[in-house]
């Protein structure tokens, strides 16, 4: 059996980045996904036509902000956002909608070196970041953290 189909997706992306204070920077962006199967056949009489189209979350969106403590000293956090999306042509299974929280902290060391530690999934929360042909999911990791450092010369 051979399956054929056509997906359409209409949406749009808006975000913005700014600074409140001298110190105090804040970055936000949404994006909205209308994914649409407009033609999609499986089997002999399987349609799935109309359906939300799988894997593609109709909304997201993510908001960070940090703040200069001082010359040195830089913390920051935000939080992410991604809606229910579909793991199946049928929309009968899901992976639920989840935010995660993140927060760093930052020092420069001197002109050429910079650290940063971050922290992920600050409340350890369990979610699924992406399926595999609807038939099992992939579950993000816990709370992690990550130091960098970033080197100029």
């Amino acid at each position: 059996m051979s399956a054929k189909g056509n997906v359409e997706v209409k949406g749009f992306e808006v975000g913005a980045t700014g600074h409140l204070t001298d110190q105090w920077e804040v970055m936000a962006g949404y994006t909205y996904l209308d994914a649409r199967t407009l033609k999609y056949a499986s089997g002999k009489d399987t349609r799935f036509d109309g359906n939300q189209a799988k894997f593609i979350a109709p909304n997201s969106g993510s908001i960070w902000t940090t703040y200069a403590l001082t010359e040195r000293w830089k913390v920051g956090g935000g939080a992410n956002y991604v809606d229910k999306r579909y793991s199946n042509d049928e929309n009968t299974r899901s992976l639920d909608a989840y935010w995660r929280y993140d927060a760093m902290l930052a020092y420069r060391v001197n002109k050429n070196l910079d650290l940063q530690l971050n922290v992920l999934n600050l409340t350890d929360e369990t979610y699924y970041d992406a399926s595999h042909v609807g038939m099992f999911a992939i579950v993000a990791p816990g709370r992690s953290a990550e130091l960098a450092a970033k080197v100029r010369f």
